[in-house]
């Protein structure tokens, strides 16, 4: 497993510039310090992954920016609260080493305006990973539900209740056109659901599967670009 050293940091001045840097140290570094866990060491794929078709469609992982996760999240959650009346279940999308479910649980804002939280992780070692940090972790203020299995394959059960994914990239164009495919299936007729997609790569496939873009956050790194869809088209 790559560790972090300052051989990172050098590279990501070299890039980026000096602030790059400092953000990841604020973004990752200091949110795993602070709070006694580990999530924001890079993996590539071949690091956690063995099936060679779950390789070829999934990236490496990467932690997603701690104020990105929590300004993306309470977005989506005052905007679903303008239509619903209902707490909305909150659900990562390849949730890693739990570094979005960890901010989730522990920001009392969100924590009290949502009735459930999910993360879905196809990895066996990142989801270990993940359960270890939920375990230690101390902050919490609801208990996550985490699950090791494929996306495709997941029998939660999307009804009844407004849905917010979040997506740090997690795979390619292939998958997520299938994910999507299963939303519009699993879905029933006027349901509504958000998807908060941060550094959205495949924004074309999502509007092709009829998904209305209803927000976006800019940014000058990738990190920080977040794109907001839903099922129901903006009035």
């Amino acid at each position: 497993m790559n560790r972090f050293s300052l051989n990172d940091l050098w590279m990501m001045y070299k890039t980026r510039g000096f602030i790059l840097p400092i953000k990841y140290l604020l973004e990752c570094w200091w949110f795993d310090l602070s709070r006694g866990v580990s999530t924001h060491h890079r993996m590539q794929t071949n690091e956690f992954l063995e099936d060679k078709i779950q390789k070829k469609h999934s990236v490496l992982y990467m932690s997603s920016w701690t104020s990105v996760i929590k300004s993306s999240t309470k977005f989506a959650i005052s905007y679903l609260r303008e239509y619903e009346t209902r707490k909305p279940i909150l659900v990562d999308v390849g949730s890693g080493k739990g570094k979005v479910l960890l901010a989730w649980c522990e920001n009392r804002k969100i924590s009290s305006e949502v009735y459930k939280i999910y993360g879905i992780e196809l990895s066996s070692l990142l989801f270990q990973v993940c359960e270890s940090n939920l375990k230690n972790f101390k902050r919490k203020l609801i208990e996550p539900c985490n699950l090791c299995e494929d996306i495709l394959d997941s029998e939660i059960t999307f009804k009844n209740s407004p849905y917010i994914f979040y997506l740090y990239n997690p795979f390619d164009a292939v998958i997520m056109k299938k994910f999507l495919k299963k939303l519009s299936q699993d879905f029933i007729d006027g349901q509504n659901f958000i998807l908060i997609y941060n550094n959205p790569v495949h924004h074309s496939t999502i509007l092709e599967s009829g998904l209305h873009l209803i927000h976006k956050f800019n940014y000058w790194h990738p990190n920080g670009v977040v794109n907001f869809y839903s099922s129901k088209e903006q009035s």
